[in-house]
């Protein structure tokens, strides 16, 4: 039997004769649809669930304090931060305003190691920071020591702006950025606004 012959009769089983479908056949299609459509329902329910519990890659964000008063004539104040990543990782951590603006940039795509804290400090001027690494190594912690000893990065530029706050993490290999949850608002000393 030819491939134009199984055609013609495939089309003549499933039709009246007239050219439209039988009732039988349409049946039989609306029962296969009806079933493809329940079973990728639940595939997708399925595939929903699962990325529910996928980590994100950049977690457990600790800001401190939530209020950072600057001052130029009282320099010393600084905002705590640190977080944690699920994988080895380079990062870049950034501060931005409410705006999504970068006001500065503390490390760029340093190595971390995955589920240790990276601590740093960011003293509240604007521009690029420079860690400061302690005996050649960047310094990474369990949660306790990040208060004793986290990673300064100091801009030099001028004071950030009275407002809201928060950090910005550039995942390179995992080509990702991820923004703190959790923000924290900068005044400025002498200033109404704050």
């Amino acid at each position: 039997m030819s491939a134009p012959d199984a055609r013609q009769r495939i089309t003549a089983a499933a039709t009246d004769g007239a050219g439209s479908a039988s009732p039988r056949a349409l049946s039989a299609l609306k029962t296969v649809v009806f079933a493809a459509l329940v079973l990728l329902t639940i595939a997708a329910l399925f595939i929903a669930q699962r990325a529910k519990h996928v980590p994100t890659p950049a977690q457990r964000f600790i800001l401190s304090p939530s209020a950072l008063t600057l001052s130029e004539s009282a320099p010393g104040a600084a905002e705590q931060l640190s977080f944690q990543v699920t994988q080895r990782e380079r990062v870049s951590v950034e501060i931005v305003n409410s705006q999504g603006e970068v006001v500065a940039q503390l490390v760029h795509e340093i190595p971390v190691t995955p589920y240790l804290r990276l601590c740093l400090q960011w003293n509240g001027r604007r521009g690029i920071g420079h860690a400061i690494y302690r005996d050649g190594a960047l310094v990474m912690h369990p949660l306790a020591l990040c208060q004793e000893a986290p990673v300064a990065a100091q801009p030099r530029g001028r004071l950030a702006e009275a407002g809201e706050y928060r950090v910005r993490v550039d995942l390179r290999h995992e080509g990702r950025t991820i923004i703190s949850p959790v923000a924290f608002t900068v005044r400025r000393a002498g200033s109404a606004k704050g």
